[in-house]
């Protein structure tokens, strides 16, 4: 599965096809938060942002396509090339954290 096929998705509705944003969502092309710290990025996309329109995505992909489109964004827009995150990081996070519901 492709990180981009994901953003397409998933994301390109709110975030725009290049990342770009709009008049009330904010760009993820050259974002700090795709550029900076991974657990930063992994916070926003897992558990969404309180009072904004970025809900929780924790349970809406599963650990693979959580961690395609992460690398995607992170690679495309957070001059970082070829990150790759692994599935198994997420897993970890999401299942050793008290805000996740059961997966089952």
């Amino acid at each position: 599965l492709k990180g981009a096929q994901v953003y397409q998705r998933r994301c390109a509705g709110c975030h725009g096809e290049r990342g770009q944003g709009s008049m009330v969502v904010p760009p993820l092309n050259r974002n700090r938060l795709v550029r900076g710290v991974l657990d930063e990025h992994l916070e926003v996309i897992l558990w969404g942002r309180a009072r904004t329109a970025m809900k929780p995505f924790y349970d809406q992909l599963d650990f693979v396509e959580l961690a395609a489109v992460m690398s995607f964004q992170r690679t495309a827009w957070g001059g970082r090339p070829l990150e790759s995150i692994q599935p198994a990081i997420i897993a970890g996070v999401v299942l050793s954290s008290a805000r996740a519901k059961p997966r089952f």
